[in-house]
């Protein structure tokens, strides 16, 4: 990509926040006055009214904070996934050894059978 390209795709960018940073404050300056009753989970009463700015200001935060609770938990969630996949990695590497120990001693015993047979061969065959 060249510089030229780079550079416009930053202005571009930059024009685009500034617009939308322009266009929240205009909505918020044109709504100044503004009030207005609404219904929130009998928290509130709803013939009281409250500015418009402050409610769409609380509505931001309360936006935010929710994306910022399903990302953590999103993330939990990856996480405990993860350590149950790690757990039975886990479990399956501890059978894998204990059958690779348990096939180690019968191939001792079996050696051993084999020697004792040999040495029983031997003398008999004296």
């Amino acid at each position: 990509m060249s510089l030229a390209f780079k550079r416009l795709k930053v202005y571009v960018r930059v024009s685009l926040v500034f617009l939308l940073g322009a266009a929240i404050v205009l909505v918020l300056f044109m709504n100044r006055a503004n009030k207005v009753a609404f219904w929130f989970f009998w928290i509130r009463d709803k013939d009281e009214q409250v500015n418009v700015v402050w409610l769409i200001l609380w509505t931001a935060v309360a936006t935010l904070v929710s994306w910022w609770v399903f990302a953590f938990g999103w993330g939990l969630w990856r996480d405990m996934r993860e350590v149950k996949r790690a757990e039975a990695s886990k479990r399956a590497e501890g059978r894998l050894a204990e059958r690779e120990a348990e096939i180690d001693e019968r191939e001792r015993r079996i050696d051993r059978k084999v020697k004792e047979a040999i040495a029983s061969e031997e003398q008999h065959g004296e």
